[in-house]
């Protein structure tokens, strides 16, 4: 109050923050379809980053960082699920991590989603059973590696779902559902 003045000199370090990183991938894909994703990167610092991403079937790639942004697309060889995981570091040498895992499905397996969804629609039983049968025809076909019999069942099938579908005797989102299910796999064959 007398017009005194007193100072210090503190010294301090000032730690660096890892990278807070958030990613996703498509939690369900068949054999040979692209697993698609991206993320993004959050840092209080000014810094650079580089990073890489394991999909978890021994593929480990350099992550392509724009911006704060990357994007992640991988296929698989076999089905089965695979934990794959991102790792960026900043310049400082502060790691960022995100884990998860993704489904690998095989054309049986993913023929055996649209007949639960098929079944859980509640239909007339001979149009379930029908569309049913169409499916489980063309995963046989498909097992005993026949693609052009194959193709012709789910294109019955297909035929039979839509005409189902027009006349109100299948409900509208379900049947959208099973033809991008279906749409998938038709890329694949």
């Amino acid at each position: 109050g007398l017009g005194g003045l007193a100072s210090a000199t503190v010294n301090f370090a000032v730690a660096n923050v890892a990278p807070d990183v958030q990613a996703t991938l498509a939690r369900d894909v068949l054999v040979g379809e692209a697993a698609r994703g991206g993320g993004s990167i959050a840092d209080p610092g000014l810094d650079s980053w580089s990073g890489t991403v394991s999909y978890g079937d021994g593929q480990v790639e350099p992550l392509v960082i724009a911006g704060t942004a990357f994007q992640l697309a991988h296929r698989y060889a076999a089905a089965g699920v695979y934990s794959w995981h991102v790792a960026v570091t900043d310049d400082d040498g502060g790691t960022g991590y995100v884990f998860s895992s993704v489904t690998v499905l095989s054309h049986a397996s993913w023929i055996e989603r649209m007949i639960a969804k098929i079944r859980a629609a509640q239909l007339d039983k001979g149009l379930t059973n029908s569309l049913v049968k169409k499916l489980e025809n063309a995963s046989k076909s498909l097992a005993n590696g026949n693609t052009a019999p194959a193709l012709g069942q789910l294109g019955a099938f297909r035929n039979e779902l839509d005409a189902a579908t027009k006349t109100g005797r299948f409900p509208a989102l379900p049947s959208s559902e099973l033809l991008g299910m279906l749409q998938r796999l038709l890329a694949l064959l």
